[in-house]
């Protein structure tokens, strides 16, 4: 095995199969290993919403620049400060915004979020934003953004027209928001960050984030107490429904997407294994093999969501009876799954009606 095989493998890993062939492309590829295997700073690149009139589009500009506290940046360097100057900039762009009739569902702005680890500098965040936002929308569309550190994570959130100069509207593919993570991955690079922009798959991590929305409702706020949203109620007493089942001697309803994920996942770290099988033959691929046979190691385990709660639930349930019995057996089991399939009664905090 040489450097064709190492090239095959690390695509295969990165699920880069659709990447045409440069001449610098294998060093391309081990300087990605490199950075993956030593677990470098991950972006995260979020097309949170589009703008739909006037009305909301306002709103989203109060809401990004504070209601003029925080400066927000155009695509020509100016600087916005201030509600009126804000203001004044909106107005320029509503005349071009679809206020009603067969225009009103219409996209005329584009929202994303643009964030690091809380470690990163924000100021090179913001300039990697800065960066990022003149190389992919500056050509053609005019756009907005702003730097946040209210959180410990530094991210910005940019805001682009989506009617080009050319009169064209702004597409959001399928494939967009990796691509525009690449591009800002390589922005942070450029700042000195050694950021990457992998697909979570190929860092053998199967659980998805919670949306924003779900960890608002579950860290509360100034008017809310910290709950439990709707959709973790409903996945709870889905999941107590089956460990009730199986308490009761029921086969476990059959998850294809499941056995599909830990497929996928089998496939992908095998394949970092190749690679590094691969890497190891040459002296100059020594090291970057030992690298990701120590990173595929540190995966971990192929669980989805649904596991975790699983095994979440059926240990709290144990300890909680454990605490008032001294032993559990299959009846109390069943009596505290039964319970928490009940809304309202789930482990940890209140739902939120």
């Amino acid at each position: 095995m040489g450097v064709i095989e190492a090239e095959t493998a690390l695509i295969d890993a990165l699920g880069r199969r659709s990447v045409r062939r440069k001449g610098n492309r294998t060093w391309d590829l081990r300087a990605t290993a490199r950075r993956i295997s030593r677990s470098a700073p991950e972006v995260m690149v979020k097309i949170t919403g589009f703008g739909k009139g006037g009305k909301h589009v306002e709103s989203h500009l109060d809401y990004i620049s504070r209601n003029g506290k925080v400066e927000l940046e155009t695509e020509r360097g100016e600087v916005l400060s201030g509600r009126q100057e804000v203001k004044e900039f909106f107005a320029e762009w509503k005349n071009d915004f679809g206020d009603g009739g067969a225009y009103k569902a219409r996209r005329d702005t584009m929202h994303m979020v643009l964030s690091m680890p809380e470690t990163t500098d924000p100021e090179g965040v913001r300039n990697a934003v800065r960066q990022f936002a003149k190389k992919t929308f500056g050509a053609n569309h005019e756009y907005v953004f702003a730097l946040h550190t209210d959180e410990p994570h530094p991210h910005c959130h940019v805001t682009v027209k989506c009617l080009g100069r050319n009169g064209r509207r702004l597409h959001v593919g399928r494939h967009t928001a990796q691509a525009w993570r690449e591009g800002f991955a390589e922005a942070m690079r450029d700042q000195g960050v050694d950021a990457e922009a992998t697909p979570r798959r190929s860092r053998g991590k199967v659980k998805k984030s919670e949306k924003n929305v779900i960890r608002h409702i579950e860290r509360g706020d100034k008017t809310h107490k910290p709950r439990v949203s709707k959709v973790k109620a409903a996945r709870i007493k889905e999941t107590a429904d089956e460990l009730l089942a199986e308490t009761q001697g029921q086969p476990a309803t059959p998850k294809p997407w499941e056995e599909k994920i830990k497929a996928t996942q089998t496939a992908i770290r095998g394949a970092w294994l190749a690679a590094a099988t691969a890497l190891e033959q040459s002296a100059e691929g020594q090291s970057l093999s030992e690298q990701i046979k120590g990173f595929v190691d540190r995966m971990p385990a192929i669980d989805t969501a649904r596991h975790e709660l699983k095994a979440s639930l059926m240990k709290q349930f144990t300890q909680q009876r454990g605490q008032e019995k001294g032993v559990v057996d299959a009846s109390d089991q069943q009596a505290l799954l039964q319970g928490a399939r009940r809304p309202g009664n789930q482990p940890g905090r209140d739902a939120e009606r």
